[in-house]
Formats: C-alpha cells, sequence, structure tokens
C-alpha cells in the first residue's frame, strides 16, 4: 500500500508580494518478502500549497500553482 510521505515544507513568493507555503511530498511502497526484511522504496515527488492546491516544479527555485496559473519563486 502506497502511502504519502511529507518530505519537505518552504515558503515561496510571488513578485508582488503573495507568499504561499509549499509542501513537498514522497510517495513510498512497502517492499521485501518473508526472506528479507520489510523496505521502503521510494517513488514519485509531489508538490502542493499548504491549502491543497497542485503545484507544478520548474526548476529548484520556481514553483507554479496550477490552479491558479501563478509563478513562485521560493524564498531561502
Amino acid at each position: 500500500m502506497k502511502k504519502k510521505l511529507e518530505i519537505n515544507r518552504f515558503s515561496a513568493k510571488k513578485d508582488k508580494g503573495k507568499t504561499y507555503t509549499i509542501v513537498e511530498y514522497q510517495d513510498v511502497s512497502p517492499g521485501g518478502d518473508f526472506d528479507r526484511p520489510l523496505y521502503k522504496v521510494a517513488s514519485l515527488i509531489s508538490y502542493q500549497t499548504s491549502t491543497g492546491l497542485p503545484v507544478n516544479k520548474i526548476d529548484n527555485e520556481t514553483f507554479q500553482i496550477l490552479q491558479t496559473q501563478e509563478f513562485v519563486k521560493k524564498v531561502n
């Protein structure tokens, strides 16, 4: 059974001021069998705002909030 784990959370800001919290998730699935201990297999990484809006990663600093089509930059 896949599980979505939060692996990071950071602020991102529009050019004109509005700030969003972007949450990074990673899907993990259990692996292994009776002969080997259970381990987790990491897979897909996804992003969304803290309010649940889906987000695309453009590059390491730029993200697009899909519902509003806004581009935001990661705040360091």
